[in-house]
């Protein structure tokens, strides 16, 4: 199994607007008939996603990391979704 990265820069300000980009991309991805799919885990080709939002104070690496981080945490959650990082942080706030 191959692990690829994808890097995304829109214009908006909105999480909800990248969230729901990144949930059509995905859906799209796990729709798609590729070939040799079937050798895949489920017989499909899926992916997980990470979306972080830049406030203005964060460099690319801070952003990139963010992405990584929630993309992972996505992975963790049962693969095939797409999580914000702040959702990691406020889920890590309730946990203390």
């Amino acid at each position: 199994m191959e692990e690829k990265n994808l890097f995304f820069a829109l214009r908006t300000s909105r999480q909800r607007e990248a969230l729901m980009l990144a949930e059509i991309v995905r859906k799209q991805i796990e729709l798609y008939p590729f070939v040799g799919e079937e050798l895949q885990p489920a017989g499909k080709l899926t992916v997980s996603m990470g979306v972080s939002m830049s406030t203005g104070d964060k460099s690319l690496d801070e952003l990139i990391g963010e992405a990584d981080s929630a993309m992972y945490e996505s992975k963790h959650n049962g693969r095939n979704c797409v999580t914000a990082h702040s959702e990691i942080n406020t889920r890590e706030l309730v946990k203390s």
